[in-house]
C-alpha cells in the first residue's frame, strides 16, 4: 500500500537523500528533497543564560561541558555518549557532560543517571529535565561541545537528525556519528567532527582532541553555523519549498 501510493503520487518529498532513493524505486521520478531546517535567529549563543544555567548547574568557569539534547531511545547512541566520557575522564577532570533528554513510548531507552551510576562517573553527569523547544537554545548555550553519537541502524541512515542542524547552527564545535547523509553535511575538522558510529573510544579520543585544540575548535564551529546558512536555514527551506510547489502545479496542469 505504502509502495502505491508513493508510485502515484503527483510528487513525493523527502528529508534525506537515501528517502529519496528509496521512494525512486517505488516508481516515482518527481522526488523533492525537503531537509530538516531551523532559525538561525534563535539557534545562537545566548551569554547571559549561559552564564546562569552553568551556575545552576554547578559548573566552574575553566570546566567543559559536552552537551546531548535529543531523546533517548537507544539508537542516538547516548550510552556510548557516556562511555567515551568514562574514558576521557581517565586522562583529565575537568568535563562534565549535559544529557538533556526526552524519553518516547518505547521499551529500548537508555537511562543516563543508571548508566553513569554503573559507570561510576554520576559526578560529572548532569541529567537535564526535559524543557520546551524554545528554550532548547538556552540549554545548548550552556554547553561548549555539543555531541550526536547515533549508532549504526536503518532509522539512522534515513534521517538527517534535527538535533545535528540545531547544534551546528549554535556555532558550537558539534561531534556526530558519521552515518547516513551527516558526511555530506559535515567536513571533519573543518566545519564539524565524524567518529565511527558505536565506537566509545573514538568518540572519547576526538572530544579529547577538540578540548586540546579548543580555540581552533571554535573556528570550526562557526564554520558548521554558515553550513547550516547555506542549506538548513528557514529561509533557504521555504524559498525551496515554494520553488518546488511552482514546478509541481505547472507539470500537473
Amino acid at each position: 500500500l505504502f509502495q502505491k501510493a508513493i508510485a502515484h503520487s503527483d510528487a513525493v518529498f523527502v528529508c534525506s537523500h537515501y528517502l529519496g532513493e528509496k521512494a525512486a524505486n517505488c516508481g516515482n521520478k518527481n522526488i523533492y528533497y525537503m531537509p530538516c531546517f531551523v532559525n538561525l535567529d534563535r539557534f545562537q549563543v545566548d551569554d547571559k543564560a549561559r552564564d546562569e544555567l552553568r551556575k545552576e548547574w554547578g559548573v566552574n568557569k575553566d570546566e567543559i561541558v559536552i552537551g546531548y539534547s535529543g531523546v533517548l531511545w537507544v539508537g542516538e547512541g547516548v550510552a556510548v555518549l557516556l562511555k567515551a566520557i568514562k574514558m576521557l575522564l581517565e586522562k583529565r577532570d575537568d568535563v562534565k557532560v549535559a544529557v538533556m533528554g526526552v524519553n518516547v513510548p518505547t521499551n529500548v531507552m537508555d537511562d543516563p543517571a543508571k548508566i553513569a551510576k554503573e559507570l561510576g562517573i554520576e559526578r560529572n553527569v548532569l541529567v537535564i529535565p526535559p524543557v520546551t523547544h524554545e528554550r532548547v537554545p538556552k540549554f545548548l548555550s550552556a554547553c561548549d561541545i555539543l555531541c550526536s553519537p547515533k549508532i549504526d541502524n536503518d532509522v539512522n541512515r534515513a534521517t538527517i537528525a534535527i538535533k545535528l542542524v540545531e547544534y551546528m547552527a549554535m556555532g558550537l564545535p558539534t561531534v556526530s556519528s558519521k552515518i547516513g547523509q551527516v558526511s555530506q553535511i559535515i567536513t571533519p575538522n573543518y566545519n564539524g567532527y565524524l567518529t565511527i558510529p558505536g565506537d566509545a573510544n573514538n568518540l572519547s579520543e576526538t572530544l579529547s582532541e577538540i578540548i586540546e585544540n579548543l580555540p581552533e575548535a571554535r573556528v570550526v564551529g562557526k564554520r558548521g553555523r554558515d553550513r547550516i546558512a547555506e542549506e538548513f536555514s528557514d529561509d533557504v527551506t521555504s524559498r525551496n519549498l515554494v520553488k518546488s510547489i511552482l514546478e509541481i502545479t505547472n507539470k500537473t496542469k
